[in-house]
């Protein structure tokens, strides 16, 4: 910083008019330049339960769906979707799934992609979780899967019974590049 400060210093002190000005102008750019923020190497994308529908092949079972907005709990016997927007090219580093669940249900989850081509799916990530206390908890998943918007539509689903409940998850992805 000396340096430039001395560099800006001597040109400006032996320009005049319109050059000072510019000569001022392109320093102070530089400067903003040197301070500028560096993108992040992770990012997080949260699922709020608001964004998730009942899967249509469950309608008989979603009755009983219910978002309480206050807490951001989603209850009702069934599953429930909702679309994942990534950047083309970036990297699923962890998964975070916030829920409940109690005797005798285990809760579900699932990441899916499905090829637009033809709408063959499968699963990146399936699974179930054994969890009968009925406390609020959190389940971390480490994953490597490079996103490619161009071939696929990915989807985050959540299974649940009686005594379940979601409240949100939260994906860290490298951006592209």
């Amino acid at each position: 910083m000396k340096i430039i400060g001395k560099i800006i210093g001597k040109t400006i002190g032996k320009t005049t008019g319109i050059r000072r000005s510019l000569t001022a102008a392109v320093a102070v750019m530089g400067l903003f330049a040197v301070f500028a923020p560096q993108p992040s190497s992770a990012d997080n994308l949260t699922l709020h339960p608001a964004g998730f529908g009942p899967d249509s092949d469950e309608s008989a079972e979603v009755a009983n769906f219910h978002l309480d907005w206050s807490t951001g709990e989603l209850t009702g016997v069934g599953c429930y979707n909702n679309e994942l927007h990534l950047p083309h090219g970036s990297l699923i580093r962890k998964l975070w799934v916030y829920f409940r669940s109690g005797v005798p249900d285990d809760f579900r989850f699932e990441i899916n992609k499905v090829k637009i081509k033809n709408g063959a799916g499968s699963a990146v990530l399936r699974r179930t979780i054994a969890n009968s206390d009925g406390a609020r908890v959190k389940a971390k998943y480490i994953l490597g899967e490079r996103i490619n918007t161009e071939k696929y539509m990915y989807m985050f689903g959540v299974c649940m019974g009686t005594h379940e409940a979601f409240y949100g998850a939260r994906i860290q992805y490298a951006p592209p590049g």
